[in-house]
């Protein structure tokens, strides 16, 4: 029988492809093969393709909640929704961990602070990638 219920140890992994064309622009997808389809015509530099993982927790119907809160801003026109910034708080709030390093190989943690400092390429795969496994009802 399936389990309808999210269990506090349920995760999500998701897997990002990123790399660097000749004049040091980033380029994101969800794999390498996907990077290397996506931008053929960049002339990516395939020294630079590295993937790597970010886990997050499985959010809960409650979590959901919660998120859509923090998604909606009143006022005396309404409601008003910013997709960009509900992805930065879905992504900082159900972030476990990553195994990003950064430029000379030291790992990177993963916290609020860090994926602020994303570049918009990469942030905006993974933005992406979790609403497609975490959607927010």
């Amino acid at each position: 029988m399936t389990d309808i219920f999210v269990q506090e140890n349920d995760e999500i992994r998701i897997v990002v492809a990123i790399a660097k064309n000749k004049h040091g622009a980033i380029f994101a997808a969800n794999d390498t093969v996907e990077l290397k389809e996506l931008y053929e015509d960049e002339a990516l530099d395939e020294s630079t393709i590295q993937e790597f993982e970010v886990v997050f927790k499985q959010p809960s119907f409650k979590d959901s909640v919660e998120l859509a809160m923090d998604f909606s801003i009143g006022n005396e026109k309404g409601f008003e929704f910013n997709p960009v910034a509900s992805r930065y708080k879905k992504i900082t709030k159900l972030i476990k961990s990553w195994t990003l390093k950064d430029g000379e190989g030291n790992a990177v943690p993963a916290t609020e602070n860090n994926v602020a400092k994303l570049h918009p390429s990469v942030a905006g795969i993974i933005g992406t990638s979790l609403d497609i496994y975490a959607p927010v009802v």
